[in-house]
């Protein structure tokens, strides 16, 4: 990760619409069978509450929630904390399904918008906390200082931010990993190149920590229910896409055992003044 973007605009199109493609209002609903209703990551309320206590709430903060996918965290954040929390996703199949369930009136006080997070119209200083959960990933190197230069000036100042994300280890990888990630186009970085980014981005008090014995014990847990669902899962989907989905996440177990793959909880600020 250079310390440094290359280009002041850059190419955005390509990644938006593959981003957008792969998560579809199919594969975004067959994906919440697995980590549950709102999710398209770990969604346990007790991994939520433990996140959500590494912040500073007050009522009526206004969150950005940057890939925000089914809704889950940005609800959540709504009715526990009281929070206007603005949910962006460059899927818009994804924004629809959340923007459906709002009218619905699953809570008030979140609106969703479909866009990325690059390019996305954003107001400078107009939020108070910055969220977003296992979506740096698909940033490819040189974008990731970009969009935290461009995060750090949306926040106020004294903003927070929280981040998950999917990260490599620190040891040399197996092939068999490499060619995971590049088969799910990831773009994978170290913990410690993730606190790079974000320190050369102008954040403060970064603190970065390897969560990812809570990830396998997350993704255990959803595996276990796949499979104790698995009838209700074949009335909507295809025994190939069951079948795909075990494969997965049978593959990410190993690979999160044997700490090539990484979960990390990363928080941040921008100074008070």
């Amino acid at each position: 990760m250079t310390s440094a973007p290359r280009s002041d605009v850059p190419d955005t199109t390509d990644a938006q619409e593959t981003i957008g493609q792969r998560f579809s209002r199919h594969s975004a609903l067959r994906s919440e069978k697995i980590y549950g209703r709102g999710y398209q990551g770990p969604s346990g309320f007790d991994v939520f509450s433990r996140l959500t206590a590494k912040l500073d709430w007050t009522p009526g903060l206004r969150v950005l929630d940057v890939g925000a996918g089914l809704g889950g965290d940005a609800f959540r954040m709504a009715e526990r904390f009281g929070a206007t929390v603005t949910g962006l996703d460059v899927s818009p199949d994804m924004t629809g399904i959340c923007r459906q369930r709002a009218a619905d009136g699953e809570v008030t006080g979140v609106e969703f918008v479909t866009g990325d997070v690059r390019t996305a119209d954003l107001r400078e200083a107009s939020y108070d906390v910055v969220w977003t959960r296992d979506c740096g990933m698909y940033l490819p190197a040189d974008d990731k200082y970009r969009v935290w230069k461009r995060l750090h000036s949306l926040l106020r100042p004294g903003g927070q931010v929280l981040i998950t994300d999917y990260c490599r280890g620190a040891q040399e990888a197996s092939a068999a990993f490499e060619q995971h990630v590049r088969e799910c186009g990831h773009h994978l970085l170290t913990l410690d190149g993730y606190r790079e980014v974000l320190e050369s981005a102008a954040f403060t008090a970064v603190t970065v920590e390897d969560r990812t014995e809570e990830l396998l014990t997350s993704m255990r847990g959803e595996l276990s229910r796949l499979e104790t669902e698995r009838p209700a899962f074949l009335a909507e989907f295809t025994e190939d896409e069951y079948r795909a989905l075990v494969d997965r996440w049978q593959k990410k177990i190993q690979f999160s055992a044997d700490h090539e793959l990484v979960w990390m909880v990363l928080t941040a600020r921008v100074p008070a003044s």
